[in-house]
């Protein structure tokens, strides 16, 4: 657009808001933007091709990537389905999430509750509008990390 001089025209704009949510909006992308959705499969074509390939070459190990993803993904689905997590507390959410989480990101989740137990938090004021909280961290040897002021306001 730039090179035609059509950047400020403003009923280009308007055209191309509408158009392009549409053409990318089967892609499922978490909010990332393009160039991250291109790093992402640039990254993963670099374990498997290199610029030395021929065509042939090319497609072969492609096809390659392609079979060995589908197969890591069967892996970790039958894990999912098949296999009884560990639970580490008796926290009704960490049940809860144990049925609806991946393996992966059940142990991720894991760890953050973990995490968090190790923090001791108090409610220091209220006041019109919020809350002030103090919050600390235990560390071995029953010290605590210096105290950590937080407010939480709930109206604009």
């Amino acid at each position: 657009m730039v090179n035609t001089g059509l950047h400020c025209n403003q009923s280009i704009h308007e055209i191309w808001g509408r158009w392009v949510p549409s053409y990318v909006k089967h892609i499922f992308s978490v909010g990332m933007s393009s160039s991250q959705r291109f790093e992402s499969g640039n990254s993963f074509l670099k374990k498997y091709v290199n610029r030395k390939n021929s065509l042939m070459g090319f497609i072969t190990r492609f096809n390659r990537a392609l079979s060995h993803q589908h197969h890591e993904e069967l892996v970790a689905n039958h894990v999912d389905l098949n296999e009884q997590f560990r639970l580490m507390s008796s926290l009704v959410m960490e049940c809860q999430m144990v049925e609806i989480y991946t393996k992966k990101v059940f142990m991720l989740f894991q760890t953050e509750v973990d995490k968090s137990n190790v923090y001791i938090c108090s409610k220091r004021s209220t006041f019109i509008g919020g809350k002030t909280y103090s919050v600390q961290r235990y560390k071995a040897g029953k010290n605590f990390d210096r105290p950590q002021e937080l407010t939480y306001y709930t109206k604009k």
